[in-house]
């Protein structure tokens, strides 16, 4: 696996939404995707894992990219895996997402979260942010410490 991705812990996200696409057309994903570049393995079907990188992300799923081979013959809720490392708090911290494939183009693959941990979530989703983009307090004693 390459080199893992640095990262600081410590708020939640924020649910994103999206009715419209880049392209101006009414997009049909219940949440907008973010930007983000994480390389790891994914296993599909079961088959042995092969390198990949997530290029977008959001809270319901992410795109995925690899050999076209690795998914040429995965069909809609076919389950398959990610692997990814991340540098947390000066240590490296390999993780595992289990997935649902909803689509394979020929670009790479949509997939959707099958019971993923919060903790893990929250960390792709401040790896996804914008840089210096404010990200939402945990609990309301947060916000009330902050003003």
């Amino acid at each position: 696996m390459s080199a893992a991705r640095g990262i600081n812990v410590g708020s939640g996200f924020a649910s994103m939404s999206s009715d419209q696409g880049q392209s101006g057309g009414v997009e049909h994903r219940r949440f907008a995707r973010v930007p983000i570049q994480l390389d790891g393995l994914i296993s599909i079907g079961g088959k042995e894992p092969v390198p990949c990188t997530v290029r977008d992300f959001c809270v319901g799923g992410m795109f995925v990219t690899a050999d076209p081979a690795a998914y040429a013959s995965a069909a809609s809720n076919t389950p398959a895996v990610l692997y990814f490392a991340l540098i947390v708090g000066g240590e490296k911290q390999d993780y595992q997402v289990n997935l649902v494939v909803a689509r394979a183009v020929a670009r790479g693959i949509g997939v959707s979260f099958a019971d993923p941990e919060p903790q893990t979530l929250d960390l792709l989703s401040q790896l996804a942010a914008p840089a210096g983009m404010p990200t939402l307090p945990e609990s309301s004693a947060d916000v009330d410490r902050s003003q």
